[in-house]
């Protein structure tokens, strides 16, 4: 009896189941309920050092410095040094007031400035400012030469502003091919520092001028006028305002960049988000440097100890620019002319005794050399890569086809005509006839050609045009903790 009740009992309790499955919705079915995963986030320190590894760079980049980046951007200010003309391709904050306030470039225009170049024939820039522990302070220059690849120079003391500067030609040091991507970066570590990017944009490669060492006349300062007038209207194949197809006979800039590379002489015109409108540089190869690509003997070499106390002799021996200044001088109005009290020779070159830092220049170039070996030897879990990277001076995934050659010596300067100034002779007091560049004026629509002087002041001074961020900032937002600064680092301000 006790039997047939239990099984009635579970009867009903079936068809009350069987019921209240008929309520419920079968279709779709129901979805287990779990937590959502988080993706763990990539450290960007480690990304640069390829520690990780991540298949859309630009995803990944930006959603970290989004949360750093200043939104609505906005100017930030800064120590009155910069021009704030800038190229309109990369849409900076409107309005910034002159020489005291940083246009920021908005992080969606700054990814499609990377997206628009992201091809063969892209032609994207960025300068790095690094605060390497061993290095010191530098500003990397880097170019893109392919759809994939940068050329880089490590300039100690950033880029010249200033066209009557004692020290307007400069050293810059040839570095490993970089991948593109690599122009995001922006990040610190203990080992290796702060980097933040302190311009960025597309660059133009110019024809070179003809030689020419007497002073201009005003037909050649219209002609000149002329030239950049031209260079603004064409709109630029690879920036996001251009079609990004160039004619069948025309060369993108990225081949005009590959050709000047290999003859060691670049005219380059940077459009960047701080730097002034019509900036134009020149690189030149050292001359005197005779080194050639790596090979697997030099590398199986143990490299001398080098000594921090050189010889006197050797002291005696050094110069600072050599030989190619003077090509620079003769093709591109760097500085003849420019003589007097101030310790400068007609080529621009400080005179033996002048200046406080011939010997720091090359101990600072030594360094540099130091601090990219150290950091490779962080790699010593993946020695054949290593070799790799000595054996073609190039990261994983950069590819060099054109040459570059690690430490090779170069020159920079400021194109003082391509930027827009011109040569004033004036007497002073005593009735010296005193030579200066200054700002032209553009005989069509009357405005000024050239900019105002500006310096380059070190990591303490100088923020980024993505986050506005100053070292200090990014080591902090990173949570770096014993990280020491390299000192005696001093800005170039006369």
């Amino acid at each position: 009896m006790e039997k047939h009740e239990q099984e009635q009992q579970y009867e009903t309790l079936n068809l009350k189941r069987r019921i209240s499955s008929l309520i419920k919705s079968i279709s779709p079915p129901p979805r287990t309920r779990t937590r959502p995963e988080t993706q763990p986030q990539v450290s960007l320190s480690a990304l640069e050092a390829g520690q990780v590894s991540t298949d859309n760079h630009l995803q990944t980049i930006s959603a970290h410095l989004r949360k750093y980046a200043p939104n609505p951007p906005h100017a930030q200010t800064t120590t009155p040094q910069h021009s704030t003309e800038s190229n309109p391709c990369t849409n900076p904050s409107p309005n910034p007031s002159p020489n005291s306030r940083l246009p920021i470039l908005p992080l969606d225009a700054w990814s499609t400035l990377y997206t628009s170049n992201a091809h063969q024939a892209g032609n994207h820039f960025v300068i790095h400012q690094h605060d390497h522990p061993i290095a010191g302070p530098h500003y990397d220059l880097r170019l893109q030469i392919s759809a994939s690849s940068s050329v880089s120079w490590a300039i100690m003391y950033g880029l010249p502003g200033d066209p009557n500067s004692k020290r307007a030609n400069r050293n810059a040091t040839e570095t490993r091919v970089h991948c593109l991507w690599n122009h995001l970066i922006e990040t610190a570590s203990a080992k290796t520092g702060s980097m933040i990017i302190w311009d960025t944009g597309v660059y133009e490669v110019l024809p070179r001028r003809a030689s020419k060492r007497e002073p201009e006349t005003e037909t050649e300062t219209d002609s000149a006028s002329d030239t950049r007038s031209t260079h603004q209207s064409t709109p630029n194949a690879s920036s996001p305002g251009g079609s990004g197809i160039t004619g069948p006979h025309k060369p993108t800039e990225s081949e005009k960049l590959r050709k000047a590379f290999q003859n060691h002489k670049i005219n380059l015109r940077l459009h960047g988000t701080r730097l002034p409108k019509n900036y134009t540089i020149f690189l030149r190869r050292d001359k005197t440097d005779f080194r050639g690509p790596a090979t697997p003997a030099s590398i199986s070499a143990t490299p001398k100890k080098r000594r921090r106390q050189k010889d006197a002799m050797e002291k005696k021996k050094r110069t600072e620019p050599s030989t190619s200044d003077s090509d620079l001088d003769a093709n591109h109005d760097t500085g003849s002319g420019i003589t007097g009290s101030d310790g400068v020779s007609s080529s621009g070159k400080r005179k033996r005794g002048q200046g406080h830092d011939d010997e720091e220049v090359d101990d600072h170039e030594h360094e540099h050399e130091d601090a990219e070996h150290s950091d490779a030897d962080d790699n010593k879990s993946n020695p054949d890569s290593d070799y790799l990277i000595r054996l073609h001076n190039a990261y994983p995934g950069a590819v060099n086809d054109v040459g570059s050659v690690h430490q090779r010596r170069w020159f920079i300067g400021l194109d003082r005509v391509g930027c827009g100034f011109v040569r004033e002779a004036r007497k002073d007091e005593s009735g010296v006839v005193r030579r200066r560049w200054v700002r032209g004026v553009d005989k069509r629509s009357g405005q000024l050609t050239g900019f105002d002087p500006f310096y380059v002041r070190g990591p303490e001074v100088e923020r980024s045009v993505v986050t506005g961020r100053v070292g200090g900032d990014v080591l902090r937002d990173e949570g770096v903790q014993g990280f020491v600064p390299r000192r005696g680092w001093r800005a170039v301000t006369y």
